[in-house]
């Protein structure tokens, strides 16, 4: 008679055992849920952080670019200057040397 009391007893304990299980079970599936929620939501962050940064890579690529046509542009000017500057020199030594020759 005892023993068929504590099989009962099993019978009926067995139930509220396993629903336990499963109330544990589904806390631990809720809680895994918020995590993954909150990574997303890392992981949304850090995606938008990317693309402002690759905007700024981008906007800074474009800056240097220009900056660099203007490096070129200016090397450019300078070389014709000094095209100029030796052309100048040229005829300085060479009308110095016509009035040389007036003078004498």
């Amino acid at each position: 008679n005892a023993e068929y009391m504590g099989a009962l007893e099993d019978k009926v304990n067995s139930p509220q055992e396993q629903m336990n299980g499963l109330v544990l079970q589904n806390s631990d599936l809720k809680s895994n849920i918020s995590t993954l929620e909150q990574l997303l939501v890392v992981k949304d962050d850090v995606n938008n952080q990317l693309e402002n940064a690759n905007a700024n890579l981008m906007h800074a690529y474009k800056e240097k670019e220009g900056l660099r046509q203007q490096l070129d542009m200016g090397a450019e000017y300078i070389i014709s200057q000094d095209e100029k500057n030796y052309e100048l020199q040229k005829l300085i030594i060479y009308l110095k040397g016509v009035i040389t020759c007036l003078l004498y």
